[in-house]
């Protein structure tokens, strides 16, 4: 009797499972057919970049990468075909995974790498931001699984669900077909103008947020991160610059221990550094800002058209 009922159990048990999987996989491939065939968005943008975009430049970086540099204008200007891959919240273990990606079957002339000045503390955001690499496992398991599993020994086993692959994806694919965002070769305009009010409240939360910085810790993994980064665009002999592009909260430099690591680990492989962040030009004119990290469109606009003169000798 009990061997009847152990049986029993053991066959429901195994049809429930096998309900499972079939239901992962119908939903995880309906996830996926919708993933792959938007047309606006970040996840598109990602999406482009992995499968069709090429160029002689590409723009590695976080949100101050994808609202300052404006392809349009240094692709005119400098007579090239450029690429902005930035991304919002993403740091250096996300960039130097795109990177790789995306040298596996281009050779474009010059990666600009803009930086951002904590990149190398301790960050739980920057390993959660990693989640949106998990749609494109499938296509990059060997690229991205360690990355990945450096969130969680167990993305090993839950990256094999379909349906996971797409679940933190599903809002951000819906809000941009209901309202679609244009693509500017990855460049995303900032309308804001920052008046003397949004200055002074943001400058009070920078400055607390800056003391606060200063005994915080590195993380190991990011600054393999970014010397990876480096190391893999000199050995492939493609040119890279490290941009700071302009910053109105204050000089970083001095102060700055994790920005201090970056410019050294950029000289040791002799990574030349453009450093616009004391630029006297935005200094004097906030008007340029969405808000103290960020230009606005007309601010990205006139950085762009001065990067220009700086980029001739690396093309």
């Amino acid at each position: 009797m009990m061997k009847g009922q152990l049986k029993s159990i053991v066959v429901k048990g195994i049809k429930f499972f096998v309900i499972l999987v079939l239901i992962d996989i119908v939903l995880g491939s309906a996830a996926r057919f919708v993933f792959f065939t938007q047309r606006s968005g970040k996840f598109y943008r990602m999406s482009h970049a992995f499968r069709q975009a090429d160029g002689d430049v590409f723009i590695f970086g976080s949100s101050r990468s994808s609202h300052h540099y404006h392809p349009g204008i240094l692709d005119k200007t400098l007579a090239i075909n450029s690429y902005n891959l930035g991304s919002q919240g993403q740091q250096i273990l996300y960039q130097s995974t795109v990177q790789k990606i995306l040298l596996q079957n281009r050779r474009p002339k010059l990666l600009i790498l803009d930086i951002s000045p904590d990149w190398l503390y301790k960050s739980q955001d920057a390993y959660d931001n990693l989640s949106e690499l998990r749609p494109f496992w499938f296509r990059f398991p060997d690229i991205i699984g360690p990355v990945l599993s450096l969130q969680s020994k167990l993305q090993k086993i839950w990256l094999f669900s379909r349906s996971y692959q797409y679940n933190s994806t599903i809002v951000h694919i819906l809000y941009y077909r209901i309202k679609p965002q244009g693509d500017l070769k990855g460049y995303v305009p900032l309308l804001h103008i920052m008046n003397s009010e949004d200055y002074r409240v943001q400058r009070g939360v920078d400055s607390i947020k800056f003391m606060s910085e200063q005994d915080r810790e590195f993380d190991p993994a990011f600054e393999t991160a970014f010397s990876d980064f480096l190391k893999t665009a000199v050995s492939k002999k493609i040119a890279v610059l490290m941009v700071c592009s302009p910053d109105i909260r204050f000089k970083m430099e001095g102060h700055n221990p994790s920005l201090q690591k970056i410019m050294e680990i950029g000289k040791s492989y002799g990574i030349p550094l453009l450093d616009f962040t004391d630029d006297p030009y935005f200094a004097a004119h906030r008007e340029l800002f969405n808000d103290t990290r960020h230009l606005n469109d007309l601010g990205a606009k006139i950085f762009s058209r001065r990067l220009c003169d700086r980029l001739r000798p690396y093309l």
